[in-house]
């Protein structure tokens, strides 16, 4: 009966802490992706002001 019920609960905890990992990986991957999403755009705006000043 105890193993069955720890096998349970291991089944659960396994699950749980699955669900916690891809949940947070996947906004980790989002919050990753905005920020180099904005980073390029800066650099971008950074690269159009240098030239502007050259000329």
């Amino acid at each position: 009966m105890l193993t069955i019920t720890s096998l349970f609960l291991l089944r659960i905890g396994t699950r749980i802490i699955l669900s916690v990992v891809l949940v947070f990986g996947l906004s980790l991957l989002i919050v990753v992706g905005s920020l180099l999403r904005g980073y390029r755009k800066n650099k971008k705006l950074v690269n159009k002001a240098d030239t502007d000043n050259n000329e």
